[in-house]
């Protein structure tokens, strides 16, 4: 699969995720949302953004999570470099159990919600109980997952924050 940066940000697209975009020369994004994919407005507003920024070079393209590896395999996308959003944990995750091959997962912002805490020494990050147990899963299976909102952050051992 062709895909350069696998990316979790429950604001999907945003200024953070075009720095990514410039910095490693990506000409696809794909989210693999549900939501946004009935969600016209959100997609239209996405598009524009997008085309603002960068005018047609990077193209958009909207999936739901259960279509996404099958549209990541196809012909048509060999030769692109990708941007993967999610807006979760529990997607990524998804997505990885459908057959999604991956090395290492971004976390760019996953923002307050109910029944979450904050994790110190990160600006955006705020997980629960789910979502840290999707982390050790994920670095069982030796993936890195580790929260860089923008390019030139460090890599962070995302374990060290959440046993705190």
């Amino acid at each position: 699969m062709p895909f350069v940066i696998f990316r979790v940000d429950n604001r999907l697209v945003h200024g953070q995720v075009f720095t990514w975009i410039s910095k490693l020369k990506l000409n696809l994004v794909i989210v693999a949302n549900d939501r946004v994919c009935e969600d016209l407005i959100q997609q239209s507003l996405i598009m524009l953004a997008t085309e603002t920024v960068f005018q047609k070079s990077v193209k958009v393209i909207f999936t739901k999570i259960c279509e996404a590896v099958s549209k990541l395999e196809q012909e048509e996308f060999l030769n692109c470099r990708i941007l993967l959003l999610v807006d979760s944990l529990q997607d990524a995750l998804l997505l990885i159990d459908s057959g999604l091959k991956v090395n290492s997962i971004n976390i760019g912002g996953l923002y307050n919600q109910e029944g979450k805490n904050k994790v110190e020494y990160t600006p955006s990050l705020f997980l629960n109980n789910e979502d840290i147990q999707i982390i050790e899963t994920l670095i069982k299976r030796n993936i890195l997952v580790s929260p860089e909102p923008l390019p030139d952050d460090s890599k962070i051992d995302i374990l060290k924050l959440i046993r705190r």
